[in-house]
């Protein structure tokens, strides 16, 4: 245990045998203010620790001083022998093959769905990791009780001040132990063999980075969506996937991660597979909807999709070597301080010029996507209901098109 010096104060516990880990995780810098993290592995969940930037808030469960400690850690220690044994576990050799990275902000509401998508999964070797990303409601209090809940399972919580979706994310798979990542925001869902369907890709794969399925939207908007295929040249305009996708941790590693300098938030998973595309990994799609993805009007992404010009302008500049010149050139105007300001294009002039050039550039590289990139803008524009009337319209004149 190291104590505080100077002011700063980084503690940092752990106690370990042949069936228990009691693990402190100690965020760096910029993760300013309180952290907190818990975790319930399949021996029972018996961990806790507290680390600070100043005072303590509470005490360890293990006990800090001599003969206290030595007696807590042999108690605590056959406990976890003895659970560990009925649920014939050894957690010291082992390390999940996926982690499942749950950053919530102010959803605690939603997170016992999404926990109990993942504990029905078909395959077991996962760990999940809940970062409470500074929330102000009860998210918390819930993910205790859910680790709690489910006490042989490998969960942990992690809470840090607010930092951001990509942040968040970042984090958690920074301490994350599996070979495999996936993103469960804390409103969605996965069907019980998500995991085992995308796993099996990667296994067999070595040369697929990252795994998306179809998607069954829920709430505002229910029905089923598909992204298509795998395609760079697609991936290049639209993505076809949503962030609930199986990638590999080598892959995010070897990128940098979760881009989180994008403005306005709501983009930046598809700036990530952007990312592993560039760097040479192929993606791959499983044709079944694995996926329930919250549909509402209030969302990031809903937001985000206000500013989708602006954000497209950043991506392409985050990306050069996947686009052209000239799109490069658009980019740099639309994100030039005279066309715009803090995220946003600086006048409705600035914005007709701007969808013009776009709409002008992706003439030239495809001309079959010019109507989609002129009907974007006022799609972005209605409702998650709407939107769905509108995508239920769109294929209906598809069907009509193909009898005719």
């Amino acid at each position: 245990m190291h104590t505080p010096g100077n002011g700063q104060m980084r503690m940092a516990l752990a106690y370990r045998n042949n069936h228990q880990k009691f693990v402190c995780l100690d965020i760096p810098e910029p993760c300013a203010g309180a952290l907190i993290v818990r975790q319930a592995s399949l021996a029972g969940g018996l961990g806790a620790c507290y680390a600070h930037s100043g005072e303590r808030e509470g005490r360890s469960p293990l006990a800090s001083t001599g003969a206290e400690c030595h007696a807590t850690r042999t108690r605590q220690a056959r406990q976890a022998i003895a659970i560990s044994k009925n649920n014939n576990v050894d957690e010291e050799h082992t390390n999940p093959s996926i982690s499942v990275i749950i950053p919530c902000y102010n959803h605690g509401r939603y997170l016992p769905e999404a926990v109990a998508s993942v504990v029905a999964q078909t395959v077991g070797d996962w760990e999940l990791i809940i970062v409470d990303d500074g929330s102000t409601d009860d998210s918390a209090a819930v993910a205790e009780q859910l680790i709690a809940r489910y006490p042989h399972y490998r969960m942990r919580l992690m809470r840090q001040a607010n930092q951001g979706l990509s942040a968040s994310r970042n984090n958690g798979i920074r301490h994350a132990r599996g070979c495999y990542i996936l993103p469960l925001d804390a409103d969605d869902q996965i069907e019980p063999d998500m995991l085992a369907a995308t796993l099996a890709v990667l296994e067999r794969r070595p040369e697929v980075g990252f795994v998306y399925t179809d998607v069954r939207m829920f709430g505002e908007e229910n029905r089923i969506w598909s992204g298509g295929p795998y395609s760079l040249d697609m991936l290049r305009f639209d993505c076809p996937m949503v962030p609930i996708t199986l990638f590999r941790k080598q892959a995010w590693a070897a990128t940098g991660g979760f881009c989180s300098n994008l403005f306005p938030q709501g983009y930046e998973d598809w700036d990530f597979w952007l990312s592993l595309a560039a760097s040479g990994w192929q993606g791959d799609h499983i044709v079944r909807p694995l996926v329930r993805y919250r549909r509402s009007n209030g969302s990031m992404l809903a937001k985000a999709r206000l500013h989708d010009l602006e954000l497209r302008a950043q991506i392409v500049l985050n990306h050069p070597s996947l686009y052209t010149a000239g799109l490069r050139a658009w980019a740099q105007r639309v994100c030039s301080p005279a066309w715009s300001a803090n995220g946003s294009l600086r006048s409705a002039g600035r914005w007709w010029l701007a969808l013009a050039g776009y709409a002008t550039q992706v003439a030239r590289i495809n001309p079959r996507r010019l109507p989609k990139t002129l009907a974007r803008p006022l799609f972005c524009r209605l409702s998650a209901r709407q939107q769905g009337y509108a995508r239920q319209l769109a294929q209906m004149l598809r069907l009509t098109q193909q009898l005719q």
